[in-house]
């Protein structure tokens, strides 16, 4: 959210355009089914799924993402943003790369794509309820 409002000040007050480059986007990967996992708190993981053209956004626990992965995903790629969360999932014997983030190649694909947003657009993306309203949920009786 800071980053979100330091970006739209920034872009009012130099009239500069917005493109957004999410975490994921700074991993490459040549394999067309691959995943890309980012390190998390606690137990979980941000995930990203690609299959084709076709993306998901996911924050689970490691827990889950590998019993899933073992049962589906075998002949998928994964790609690891670091070697902690490589390590992690070497627990689960799940074998992981680590690529460099590609942080200018990521932005300028999208000035070169004209992929650029209207600053009423920008928004942050949660993949997971904050810690609060999970223990307000629990304290209700609901779910996650």
């Amino acid at each position: 959210r800071v980053a979100i409002s330091i970006c739209k000040g920034l872009a009012i007050g130099s009239g500069a355009k917005v493109a957004i480059v999410s975490n994921f986007d700074l991993f490459k990967c040549d394999d067309e089914r691959h995943f890309v996992v980012l390190e998390g708190f606690s137990d979980y993981v941000y995930v990203r799924k690609v299959d084709g053209d076709l993306v998901q956004d996911l924050c689970v626990s490691i827990s889950e993402f590998a019993g899933e992965f073992k049962e589906k995903y075998l002949n998928y790629k994964i790609i690891a943003d670091n070697e902690k969360t490589q390590k992690r999932l070497k627990t689960f014997e799940i074998n992981a790369n680590i690529v460099e983030k590609q942080t200018i190649s990521a932005i300028n694909e999208k000035i070169e794509a004209n992929d650029f947003i209207e600053l009423n657009e920008i928004s942050p993306v949660y993949l997971r309820a904050s810690q609060a309203e999970i223990e307000r949920n629990k304290r209700l009786g609901g779910g996650v």
